[in-house]
């Protein structure tokens, strides 16, 4: 307790004092040596909370040591801000940008870090942040995350950090160690959650922290680091992340060596919330950081490290049973903290919609509403197709040709999954391309056609017919966007460079999906990164591009503003009707703009549910929207996972039917497409790895929907029963070599599948018997003893001649019998594949992606 005490009374000090100036028992540098340069944010107007906005400043000098940081901000406007320093210069030229992406490329370290209005950092004398053209930091860029939105009214914001500066060469360089956690959820009702880090130092040079900073949103309680050696854990530094998250003094006699152990936990209390608070970018999510500055030998080039999540467990099981108690209460720090504009968590409730207004009034909303009428015929699951029967991967996309043919862009053996892409979503196995033929063509009616790709694709995703038979295709691994000609299987036209992401007119980054004009001008999502739509020429020339987005926002009581999009992941086109619609994956929500980009209305059910995934536009009954949402990652905002028909051709969008594979469900559907001339729909999953197929039959007893009243009943034949992920055949192109399309059936399965079908409605009904068996059985036992007697005696001989024979006397170590080794290989398609939908970056994450996140993804404050 007297060491609590102790800390309290420190932070009492530095909080009257209002500087955080970090004492190594040598007096502070001269002022008569510096100068300053201010670096400031260049007329932001973020139209939404939570953006995320980067500037940079070249540094002119050929060098200059940076002995003190200033805010000149407060916490009304920046939630926090960040510098970053940049050998390569920054991501973009544009004077403001969406960020991250921060640098070009190279080395980036940050320098500094501000939040809950922080006093000025004086740094030890001696000691200078090495910044100027002849060292690895010749651009500063400044990124801030804002805490508001500005009205059309308010002036635009030029916070910022003004940067005390010398040209006195020091003889130590200063530099930051991040420790992050980037993959956690903090429970409700929880008084005491920990996230925690560890990793080993494997610099070369020893590292001397002088001061540290602690950063979390509204439910950190307490952040404590230390250091780990052969003498036990030696305290860095403690902080509660509701003061003002300055950098404070650390223990000055601890030397970080080479090979010494770092740790760190946040504890979080979510007492009162009732929902899963995730690690996220806003301010409704969580963080856990815990910063080092340090200084070092002046020949250390780059002075910085991070380390991210538990990498030596046995570290965090042994943490000081104190790590999470919390610091005594100090009023003056909680007033400075608090008392301009702290940022509190909401309540996260959804504000749910169908804002469906006219061209005429754009953004506004009308009441959720449910046809009274269905369409003519339900929309029947089909289980026998295809009638081929062929492995696939997790399935990328799904689209249709004019004749009905049906396309599938799948990753064979290849998992989406965190070791996928760095941090920078540069793709990890740029040597090894995916080796199966990753498009699969199939006719209407599920004979197989051709298949192609074999070596060409990395990570696929969207798919898209145009109405001359061009097949366009994105891969997310390498960034770019693809059209192969009618019947060929090479593109006669390629967007973006080759695993290269920039956010200008000749690159992607993770696009997701094409959509086609009858001119030849098209669309691309574009997508987990950058949050925007592009419409090309038909010779992939930009004409423009539109939409911003706050990637990783997530619900906070309102809906983002039009345009803004959290993992654009599926476009589509209505030409007929003039629009362009984009399924908002992480917004949950259905976004149409005319076919110029300028915005029209949003479609949101509360069926929906957080997450949409694709949708596909179909002509027929005026124009209807085919949708399919995906599952939830928050336990608190869970939905069906279902498929939606929405009508278009009324001045306000409605939900006419909604639709399921009986009994199961769909479960992680990532792409739609509609065959318009076959009344067909067919639905891409990645986990199971499935094609599932969906017919419209004029008065036949389908899935419940909307405005079913009474149950309905669906007949299925017993043969159809299983799933198409179940087969287990492969088969040989047309013309090629012939391959087994016998499909093998389990009938125990059937009859399990059949009873539980049964249970939902549905009548599994006998299929005839069209001849008598009995000799045919008969006949076929007679030849097949002789078959099983010469197996028999082969085997015996073989293990006599092998000595298995002894495998139960102790003799010798038992041999494996592979009954392979007698018959060959009697599986050739894809093994079956335990799969789960990376596809958020958080991405993430999702980007919130996360498709699929969004993958989930690493957040810097």
């Amino acid at each position: 307790m007297r060491g609590l005490l102790h800390l309290a009374s420190l932070f009492y000090c530095l909080a009257t004092t209002l500087a955080a100036v970090v004492d190594t028992g040598v007096s502070a540098s001269s002022a008569t040596s510096h100068s300053h340069m201010d670096i400031l944010m260049k007329g932001a107007k973020p139209l939404q909370p939570d953006a995320y906005l980067c500037t940079s400043y070249e540094v002119n000098e050929e060098e200059l040591y940076v002995v003190k940081f200033e805010a000149l901000a407060n916490a009304d406007t920046a939630h926090h801000i960040l510098m970053y320093g940049c050998q390569d210069g920054p991501y973009s030229k544009d004077d403001i940008w969406g960020c991250p992406p921060i640098c070009r490329g190279g080395p980036q370290q940050i320098m500094f870090a501000w939040a809950k209005n922080a006093p000025p950092t004086q740094l030890p004398d001696g000691v200078g942040f090495r910044i100027g053209r002849r060292t690895t930091i010749k651009t500063i860029v400044m990124q801030i995350h804002y805490a508001k939105s500005f009205s059309v009214d308010e002036s635009p914001d030029n916070s910022g950090i003004r940067l005390h500066t010398t040209t006195e060469r020091q003889p130590n360089v200063a530099g930051i160690f991040l420790m992050m956690s980037y993959s956690f959820a903090v429970p409700p009702n929880s008084p005491k959650y920990h996230v925690d880090m560890s990793c080993q130092y494997n610099k070369q040079n020893s590292m001397y922290p002088f001061a540290y900073r602690t950063h979390s949103h509204g439910l950190g309680s307490v952040i404590t680091g230390y250091q780990y050696n052969r003498t036990g854990y030696h305290m860095i530094g403690k902080g509660n992340p509701q003061w003002p998250q300055a950098f404070y003094p650390s223990n000055a006699s601890i030397e970080v060596k080479p090979g010494d152990k770092l740790v760190a936990r946040c504890t979080y209390n979510s007492t009162g919330m009732n929902h899963i608070v995730h690690v996220g970018a806003t301010g409704n999510d969580e963080m856990c950081n815990f910063y080092i500055m340090f200084y070092t030998d002046a020949s250390v080039q780059n002075p910085a490290g991070e380390c991210g999540g538990v990498q030596l467990q046995n570290l965090v099981d042994n943490m000081p049973a104190d790590s999470d108690v919390t610091l005594p209460p100090n009023p003056l720090l909680d007033e400075r903290a608090h008392g301009h504009g702290h940022h509190h968590h909401s309540s996260m409730t959804h504000t749910q919609y169908v804002a469906a207004g006219s061209p005429t009034a754009p953004g506004s909303s009308a009441a959720p509403t449910v046809s009274a009428e269905p369409l003519e015929g339900k929309l029947v699951f089909t289980g026998a197709w295809p009638s081929n029967e062929i492995r696939i991967g997790q399935v990328g996309g799904v689209a249709t040709d004019k004749e009905g043919n049906v396309y599938i862009f799948h990753r064979g053996e290849r998992i989406w999954d965190a070791s996928s892409f760095d941090f920078d979503n540069n793709f990890q196995l740029t040597n090894n391309p995916i080796m199966n033929d990753t498009v699969i063509i199939f006719s209407r009616d599920g004979k197989f056609i051709r298949q192609f790709g074999s070596g060409k694709y990395f990570m696929p995703h969207g798919i898209e017919v145009d109405d001359n038979g061009n097949i366009w295709l994105t891969d997310v691994a390498l960034h770019q966007v693809f059209r192969i000609p009618r019947d060929g299987t090479e593109p006669d036209l390629t967007l973006g460079e080759r695993f290269v992401h920039k956010e200008d007119a000749a690159h992607f980054c993770k696009p997701t999906d094409v959509a086609v004009l009858k001119s030849g001008e098209f669309y691309v999502s574009d997508g987990y990164c950058h949050s925007r739509i592009l419409k090309f020429s038909k010779e992939g020339n930009l004409l423009k591009q539109w939409g911003r987005g706050n990637p990783y926002a997530r619900p906070t009581g309102m809906e983002p503003s039009p345009g803004v999009f959290a993992i654009p992941h599926s476009v589509t086109v209505a030409e007929d009707l003039n629009l362009v619609c984009v399924a908002d994956r992480e917004n949950g929500r259905i976004q149409c703009f005319d076919l110029d980009g300028n915005f029209q209305y949003v479609i949101k059910y509360a069926e929906f549910g957080p997450r949409l995934f694709a949708l596909e536009f179909c002509p027929r009954h005026g124009g209807l929207l085919f949708a399919v949402n995906g599952p939830s990652y928050d336990a608190m905002k869970t939905a069906t996972v279902q498929g939606f028909t929405i009508s278009l051709g009324t001045r306000t969008p409605q939900l006419l039917e909604i639709w399921n594979v009986p009994h199961q469900g769909l479960q992680n559907p990532h792409d739609v497409a509609v065959d318009v001339a076959g009344h067909s729909v067919y639905v891409g999953e990645l986990s199971p790895t499935a094609v599932w197929k969906f017919q419209r039959e004029g008065g036949s007893p389908a899935i419940t929907t909307t405005t079913a009243t009474t149950k309905t009943v669906t007949t299925a034949k017993k043969s159809t029963v299983t799933q198409i992920a179940d087969k287990k055949d492969n088969i040989a192109p047309s013309g090629g070599e012939q391959g087994n399309n016998d499909v093998e059936k389990d009938d125990t399965r059937k009859e399990a599948l059949a009873n539980e079908l049964s249970k939902d409605g549905i009548v599994v009904e006998e299929e005839e018997e069209t001849s008598d068996f009995t000799p045919s059985i008969i006949i076929g036992v007679l030849l097949v003893i002789p078959v099983v007697l010469l197996l028999v005696i082969t085997l015996v001989m073989r293990v006599h001649h092998k000595g298995w024979n002894t495998c139960f006397s102790g003799m010798r170590t038992p041999k494996v019998f592979n009954m392979q080794s007698f018959l060959g290989n009697s599986h050739k398609g894809f093994d079956k594949l335990s799969q789960e939908d990376s596809d958020h970056d958080a991405d993430v994450l999702s980007d919130s992606d996360n498709e699929e996140f969004k993958k989930p993804i690493k957040s810097k404050a």
